[in-house]
């Protein structure tokens, strides 16, 4: 059996991870799953677990298969909507959630966390038992999470970043589609009593933190009804397809620099290296691309964590404007392009890039417009340049931008841009040194990574205002 039991010791909390990751292999090998006979899971401590080759195997060969997981072991909408041709196992597998529900709304990711709620609350009744037993469990309050899990306590932390307006506002739209889904399952005589909106933020939290894009099911898309087959073609966006949970493939731990080879093959979803893994390696593949580094940002609202030194090393900043008024129809973030062959694409992420600005001196990608006529301006991002000029500008020096919005027709508009970003950093920074100052030491995993991140934050937003003072 490829699992490691790193205590005997029952008090061990170690101990019983590493029973649950025991019943996990052990099921998904009874399902078809392939583990390479030199690897193995095992359970780490704090809670979770990580797949390495073991200390006594064989090293694992470049392009050799080490795990291989069927597609059949996924969880996702296309099993609560029974989306399978007629035999197929993308069913319920167990009571199906009621059909006027279903038909009730075209949100996928809320049928998808109900349906994981439904599965948490079936125990050992349901077919993903095993699998939903290893995630991070909804009392488990020693696990770091991400902000959208944490207390107020925690939250305080991030006040005056970015984060706490992301994470307000997404708070705010997850209640708000946990109450439509909850009316519709009474009307429909569904027994909501356990489908509590903590649940359904756990659920969300499952989904965000582990996901895969529908994209990743391609190898299997002939076992699905056919209208659902066009999810999986090229150039289809990223956020029309629904987030798939992928037991044991999504237990594999993230680094930045983890070239992975993924096989979309008829058996399976097979993973490979195209170098050799030697004995006692820890096995990873990356979050993101080389060139498309995920900020400190994105990690800490989507997975719970931010890496020290990060080569993404950007300041993100919140936002000076409804950005979703558009005053120039290249101004909607919704236009950018979004395809199944960019796994962190979609809205939220292309907001994060709207407002974020790099370390003139940690970031080796430099300024995000290099090459701008206002040196000052060279740190923001071209489309945020492009919405603020349009909201400092007059009336001539309007119609100017209406005919090419990326050029600063005047002198004045280019001093007046430059100065809104300027007063907005400052304000931010400011607010967020005034809530540094009340904070005490950090009292948790949360509370000293929200740290790191804030000092982080601050650190980058003091730079670029030096650095555009030296430039005027």
């Amino acid at each position: 059996m490829p699992i490691r039991v790193a205590s005997g010791d029952p008090r061990d909390q170690t101990y019983w991870m590493a029973q649950k990751y025991r019943e996990l292999v052990e099921w998904a090998n009874n399902n078809g799953a392939f583990i390479h006979p030199s690897c193995e899971f095992h359970a780490v401590p704090g809670g979770g677990g990580t797949m390495s080759v073991k200390n006594d195997g064989q090293a694992v060969e470049p392009h050799s298969i080490f795990l291989r997981m069927p597609y059949c072991l996924s969880l996702s909408y296309f099993n609560a909507i029974s989306a399978g041709k007629e035999g197929s196992h993308y069913v319920p597998r167990s009571k199906p959630l009621p059909a006027a529900f279903l038909q009730s709304t075209a949100d996928h990711d809320t049928i998808g966390a109900i349906f994981l709620v439904q599965q948490y609350l079936l125990g050992s009744e349901s077919f993903w038992h095993p699998y939903i037993q290893v995630l991070p469990q909804p009392d488990d309050s020693s696990q770091p999470a991400i902000p959208l899990l944490w207390n107020d306590e925690d939250i305080a932390w991030l006040q005056g970043t970015h984060l706490e307006e992301t994470v307000n506002n997404r708070t705010k739209d997850l209640k708000r589609r946990w109450r439509e889904a909850i009316e519709a399952l009474k009307q429909a005589g569904w027994d909501v009593s356990c489908y509590t909106i903590k649940l359904f933020l756990w659920a969300d939290f499952c989904f965000t933190s582990r996901q895969f894009p529908s994209v990743a099911l391609a190898g299997d898309s002939a076992s699905l009804r056919p209208e659902y087959r066009p999810l999986f073609e090229d150039g289809i966006s990223s956020e029309d397809g629904p987030r798939i949970l992928l037991p044991l493939v999504d237990g594999i731990n993230h680094v930045q620099e983890a070239p992975t080879d993924w096989h979309y093959d008829k058996e399976g979803l097979a993973v490979a290296k195209s170098f050799e893994i030697k004995p006692g390696e820890e096995i990873c593949y990356p979050y993101d691309k080389a060139g498309e580094r995920l900020n400190n940002t994105v990690l800490l609202r989507d997975f719970g964590f931010i890496i020290p030194n990060n080569e993404a090393c950007e300041a993100t900043l919140t936002f000076p404007f409804d950005p979703t008024v558009a005053m120039h129809p290249s101004h909607s973030i919704f236009s950018l392009e979004s395809t199944v062959d960019e796994c962190y694409s979609g809205a939220e992420f292309a907001y994060v890039a709207l407002v974020s600005v790099r370390s003139p001196s940690r970031d080796p990608r430099g300024p995000l417009q290099p090459a701008h006529e206002v040196p000052a301006l060279s740190h923001f991002h071209p489309q945020l340049v492009s919405m603020v000029s349009f909201r400092v500008a007059n009336l001539l020096e309007r119609v100017a931008l209406r005919e090419d919005p990326t050029k600063l027709p005047t002198e004045r508009l280019k001093k007046a841009t430059v100065k809104y970003l300027v007063r907005h950093m400052q304000k931010m920074l400011q607010t967020m040194t005034e809530q540094s100052s009340l904070l005490r030491a950090p009292r948790n995993e949360r509370q000293r990574r929200a740290h790191a991140y804030r000092l982080e934050q601050e650190e980058i937003l003091r730079e670029i205002l030096t650095k555009i003072k030296e430039n005027s």
